[in-house]
């Protein structure tokens, strides 16, 4: 009889949630057999149907009841997520779940997003569904430790198809080792090993919905927008740098200004006493600042002296420095950090009216006499 009334077509206004987990309840469900399938279903649905293949196991199968009654839709009933059951049992194909139907302004963001409009172009990859990043049955608030999408688990979740190999070269993904990287920057430890909420995870910086390509002008990572999206967290820099010269520059619309990545990074950055820091004692007289300014190309592009870092080597300071010494000055004790000027604007640390106070930090009672050598010559060059 129980089987009989199982398999009996139900009308969709009679057609109960526990009609539908009389099998999806079952975990045993998820080692059936095809033939085991096949017979409880019958034949036919759509050509697109409901794709199961997702990082999260299961997905479309089977359905934890403790679980969904806990979760955000659980005074929803199956059948108003999977329109197309009208009875049981039901096609072998269902339709893809369509989740604009209630979260409408959300998808409409979404489809202009890097993830659809960016897939579109790419044949046989398919866009991430709502399912792959907030969970199918079992969505839990996002303010819960156990949702996709609560903060400590944003990168583990992206990661799933990020740090996913053969859906990195499938889908063309720019960056194969960015969440790699991101798991040692300071942002992530600061997640997972001090459960600070507000530091930025993958979606603090990218966008969540409306994620879009880094070359466009919307994007929370287009070039002249990275400054402002790291300002939500470090304003008070952010509000330094834009009157810099070098966020001068990048608001004009030079394209080497750089930004807070070119000289911090992107998804590894790491704290400035770090020595795998872009940013640490070391890298930013070696690395960082020679990178623009002792690159030829660019320095003839716009008048920048690249004998300045050459000679700043051979200087007494850059020679202590390669010798392990950490006292010595670099090109940020003298030049400053975010609020870099040029020489000739007096809030510049290097005006000539400021050298003495300048100096005065690492040699106290400079004069101005003393602040007239040149700095960034070589040794006897002084």
């Amino acid at each position: 009889m129980a089987v009989f009334l199982a398999l009996t077509p139900s009308s969709p206004w009679a057609l109960e949630n526990s009609e539908c987990l009389d099998c999806h309840g079952d975990p045993d469900i998820l080692s059936w057999s095809a033939e085991d399938r096949e017979s409880n279903v019958t034949p036919g649905g759509p050509d697109k149907p409901h794709r199961i293949a997702s990082p999260f196991p299961g997905i479309g199968q089977h359905v934890d009841a403790k679980k969904y009654d806990t979760s955000v839709h659980a005074d929803l009933s199956c059948t108003d997520c999977h329109e197309d059951v009208e009875e049981l049992p039901h096609t072998a194909r269902l339709k893809v779940v369509d989740c604009s139907g209630c979260h409408s302004e959300v998808a409409d963001v979404y489809a202009k997003s890097r993830h659809v409009v960016g897939y579109r172009k790419t044949a046989g990859i398919e866009a991430p569904r709502c399912q792959d990043c907030h969970g199918a049955h079992a969505i839990p608030r996002s303010t819960l430790s156990s949702s996709p999408v609560y903060f400590r688990n944003i990168a583990e979740t992206c990661t799933r198809c990020h740090g996913n190999r053969e859906v990195i070269e499938r889908g063309g993904i720019a960056f194969p080792g960015a969440a790699r990287m991101y798991e040692k920057s300071i942002h992530n430890v600061a997640i997972v090993e001090k459960g600070l909420n507000k530091s930025a995870s993958c979606v603090d910086c990218h966008g969540a919905h409306d994620l879009r390509d880094r070359f466009d002008p919307l994007s929370l990572i287009y070039r002249t927008n990275i400054p402002e999206t790291c300002g939500k967290c470090h304003y008070g820099v952010f509000t330094i740098f834009r009157e810099s010269v070098h966020g001068v520059a990048l608001y004009r619309g030079v394209p080497d200004a750089p930004g807070c990545t070119d000289c911090h990074g992107e998804h590894e950055i790491r704290q400035a006493e770090d020595p795998d820091s872009a940013v640490s004692f070391m890298a930013i007289s070696e690395k960082t600042c020679p990178s623009c300014h002792a690159a030829e190309k660019l320095a003839a592009r716009y008048g920048i002296e690249t004998g300045k870092v050459k000679g700043y080597r051979d200087s007494f300071h850059g020679l202590s420095q390669r010798l392990g010494d950490r006292t010595v000055a670099s090109c940020s004790s003298c030049h400053g950090v975010h609020e870099i000027f040029g020489t000739s604007d007096p809030r510049s640390t290097v005006n000539p009216k400021n050298l003495p106070v300048t100096c005065g930090q690492c040699h106290p009672g400079a004069t101005e006499n003393f602040a007239k050598g040149n700095i960034h010559a070589g040794t006897g060059g002084i």
